[in-house]
C-alpha cells in the first residue's frame, strides 16, 4: 500500500507542477527570466530550491515539458545536484528539438545567477 500512496502522490505532483509551467510558459515574462526546473528528486526539491523553479525530475522531463506546452524555443534553464542530470534532461530536450536549453548546473550555481 505505501508503494500505491508514494506512486499517487507522485503522479498528483507530477500533474500539479506541469499544470503550473504550463500557466508560467503562457505569461507574458521577459525571455531572460526563462523557465526554471530543477530536475532533481521532489525530496531534494522540498529542501531547496530556487524560488521560481518547477520540480520535473529528470527522467520525466520530456512528458513533463511536453504536457505543459512548453514551446521548442523558450528560454528553458535546468539544474539539478552537481549538473550531471541536468545534462541528461538538457540532451533529452534538445534531442526533441528544443533549442534554447540551459544547464545553469547544480542548486548554488542556479542560486546564484
Amino acid at each position: 500500500m505505501r508503494t500505491l500512496s508514494k506512486s499517487l502522490a507522485k503522479s498528483l505532483a507530477i500533474a500539479f507542477l506541469i499544470s503550473l509551467v504550463s500557466a508560467c510558459a503562457s505569461m507574458q515574462t521577459p525571455v531572460s527570466n526563462g523557465i526554471w526546473i530543477d530536475v532533481r528528486t521532489l525530496e531534494e526539491f522540498q529542501e531547496q530550491h530556487v524560488s521560481e523553479a518547477v520540480n520535473i525530475g529528470f527522467e520525466d522531463i520530456l512528458a513533463g515539458v511536453t504536457e505543459a506546452g512548453i514551446d521548442k524555443g523558450a528560454e528553458i534553464l535546468l539544474y539539478c545536484g552537481s549538473g550531471r542530470r541536468a545534462g541528461i534532461a538538457q540532451d533529452t530536450l534538445e534531442r526533441e528539438g528544443y533549442t534554447n536549453v540551459v544547464n545553469v548546473g547544480g542548486l548554488e550555481d542556479a542560486l546564484n545567477r
